[in-house]
């Protein structure tokens, strides 16, 4: 089975910066927060992994 990408519901604290992003990065993980998509009822942001990335969403 091949999985096209990974949606993980996450709180807003994982898209401010702060003390999440900071460790996520830490660990070596390209994350920019700011970057991702979003709309009125939704933010976005990957983390790129190669290929492949996970995508954390935080419903408004």
């Amino acid at each position: 089975m091949k999985i096209d990408h990974l949606v993980l519901n996450v709180d807003s604290k994982y898209h401010v910066e702060g003390e999440q992003v900071n460790a996520i990065r830490s660990i070596g993980l390209p994350y920019k927060p700011k970057k991702g998509k979003g709309t009125k009822g939704f933010k976005v942001s990957n983390i790129w992994i190669g290929k492949e990335y996970f995508e954390m969403v935080n419903l408004l």
